[in-house]
C-alpha cells in the first residue's frame, strides 16, 4: 500500500511488515508482528494494521501468531496486538485477509468464521 510517498508491505513467513521507500528501496522501519502476515496493511493517519495468520502444524519450524496488530506509522513501534485463539491441529487460525477501514473501525474476518470490528486508533 502506497501512502504519502511510504510503501507499507507484510511478509508472510518473514513475519514482518516493512515501510519503505519506492524510490531508493530504502527501509525506514520493519517489524516482527509474530505471524504470516498475507493481507494487505491497512495504512491510517497514526497507525499501520496488519491481520496476521498462525498455524498448528506438527514439524513447522518457526511459530507464528494469529491476530490483529497495531504499529505507529511514525516508528513501526507495536501499539497493541489482539491475539487469536491457537488454532486446532493441523489448520491456520487468526485473520488471514486484508483488514478493511470505514475511518473509525478496522474490521477482520477470522480463519474461524467470525468477524470482529475495533476502534481504528
Amino acid at each position: 500500500m502506497l501512502v504519502d510517498g511510504l510503501i507499507y508491505i507484510g511478509a508472510s513467513d518473514y513475519r514482518r511488515v516493512t515501510a519503505f521507500e519506492p524510490a531508493t528501496g530504502r527501509a525506514v522501519w520493519g517489524t516482527d508482528v509474530r505471524g504470516m502476515d498475507w493481507g494487505s496493511p491497512v495504512v491510517t493517519a497514526g497507525t499501520v494494521f496488519i491481520g496476521t495468520a498462525s498455524q498448528n502444524i506438527p514439524g513447522t519450524a518457526l511459530e507464528h501468531t494469529g491476530g490483529i496488530v497495531a504499529l505507529d506509522r511514525n516508528s513501526g513501534a507495536v501499539k497493541w496486538q489482539l491475539l487469536a485463539p491457537k488454532p486446532p491441529e493441523n489448520s491456520f487460525g487468526g485473520y488471514a485477509g486484508t483488514l478493511a477501514c470505514d475511518g473509525t473501525r478496522i474490521y477482520a474476518a477470522g480463519c474461524a468464521g467470525k468477524l470482529i470490528a475495533l476502534p481504528a486508533q
